[in-house]
């Protein structure tokens, strides 16, 4: 999402569509994703590194950004980094 953005990008485009009636390229292209669980893929965006989740950087992330996750996020974060290091390193 944009600095000071109110909409996240899906949001924007779908207003878009919205308006012109015409779907946007890049929200046609895009897989789908339940709008609920958008801000866990922006947290997922913000902790991603160059190593592999751990709970300590989970936590440290969650305490300064003031982000309380539910253990049910927590795994589901780190599912989504697994995924993300087996895809990207064939393992």
């Amino acid at each position: 999402m944009p600095k000071g953005a109110r909409l996240t990008r899906k949001q924007a485009l779908k207003q878009v569509w919205k308006t012109t009636g015409h779907k946007p390229a890049e929200l046609a292209e895009q897989v789908a994703q339940p709008d609920e669980l958008a801000y866990l893929w922006q947290w997922y965006l913000e902790l991603k590194s160059d190593k592999p989740l751990n709970f300590t950087e989970i936590y440290h992330w969650s305490s300064l950004t003031r982000k309380h996750l539910r253990s049910w996020e927590v795994d589901l974060l780190r599912s989504i980094d697994r995924i993300y290091w087996s895809v990207m390193h064939g393992n």
